[in-house]
């Protein structure tokens, strides 16, 4: 199979799709009869320790390759007999028999070792084999067991329906998520304030930013852009340098505490920084994802935020 074949048969399962689409629904019941029987058996022998329980793990390997190979042959015959499935000699001729119809690309002669480790009969009183050679033999028959459950695909097909979401799913979710990541941003409305000239009352320099201008540098800090000392009047100003239509003004608070500290808190706008008006004053909490929007609709260049008394510590100031 080339590779880009390999690819969509991982996703799309176009190929798993056809065998099952092509088989009568009651043949397709028998292969996966015939299946299950497989596993209950294979699955037990998978987790015993070949060191201690070799031979009941070979015993449950031989009666699960059996019923595996009773599934190979009614997907490729319609129907197995009970001649095919006497023991496990009569089974490996049965699969010999329709090793070339199941079109594995893979001759069975290279299977030898599973072969051997299944049909071969060894005396009670026998040495057990050395590590290395039983984990080679299970190795062999998981290979088999492989090569025979892709050629005949026992899946149903809701199965395989719900199988092709959940691995094409990712295809789809990933790059959404990752435009739903990177688009906003680009698409977003530049803030009006961004980089503008910046005055404040006081600068609590130990602790913030010299005067406050990364409460204007479009990013929302975990702390804060700006922090007056704890005084009469304290004040934020920011300049937009010109008048400028504003639709909204957006004020995000600190992100580490002390959310109310700042409050009440009120908003005034104007031409001049000489003639602003109040627009609203808050009482109530606000904080970075739930920011107090203000709209406003108006042309303006100054917007100022102050308090009678205590000291304003902010993250962002934002117009649109």
């Amino acid at each position: 199979m080339r590779p880009t074949a390999a690819v969509r048969e991982l996703f799309f399962l176009s190929h798993a799709r056809r065998i099952v689409e092509s088989r009568p629904a009651a043949q397709h019941a028998v292969v996966r009869h015939w299946w299950r029987a497989a596993h209950t058996r294979l699955g037990v022998a998978e987790r015993l320790d070949p060191q201690t329980e070799l031979a009941a793990a070979l015993t449950l390997y031989r009666e699960g390759v059996m019923a595996l190979i009773g599934a190979a042959v009614v997907a490729v015959e319609g129907e197995v007999t009970n001649a095919d499935l006497t023991d496990i000699d009569a089974a490996w001729r049965a699969l010999e028999r329709i090793w070339a119809k199941l079109d594995t690309g893979v001759d069975l002669a290279s299977l030898d070792l599973a072969r051997d480790a299944l049909c071969k009969r060894t005396a009670l009183d026998a040495p057990p084999p050395r590590m290395s050679e039983r984990a080679a033999m299970g190795r062999a028959i998981e290979r088999l067991v492989a090569h025979i459950e892709r050629a005949i695909e026992p899946r149903s097909a809701a199965a395989l329906v719900w199988r092709r979401i959940l691995r094409v799913a990712p295809l789809v979710i990933v790059p959404l998520a990752v435009l739903a990541w990177v688009l906003p941003p680009l698409f977003e409305p530049k803030s009006l304030t961004l980089n503008k000239p910046v005055k404040v009352s006081s600068s609590r320099e130990s602790e913030a930013p010299p005067g406050g201008r990364e409460v204007v540098n479009g990013k929302i800090e975990h702390t804060y852009g700006m922090q007056t000392n704890e005084e009469e009047n304290p004040w934020v100003l920011v300049d937009l340098e010109r008048p400028t239509f504003v639709h909204r003004i957006v004020v995000y608070n600190r992100g580490d505490g002390w959310f109310t500290d700042c409050l009440p808190l009120t908003l005034e706008v104007g031409a001049e920084a000489s003639a602003l008006h109040v627009v609203e004053t808050r009482e109530t909490l606000f904080t970075q994802r739930r920011p107090w929007e203000i709209k406003l609709d108006d042309t303006i260049r100054f917007i100022r935020l102050s308090k009678k008394h205590g000291y304003i510590t902010l993250a962002e100031i934002a117009a649109y």
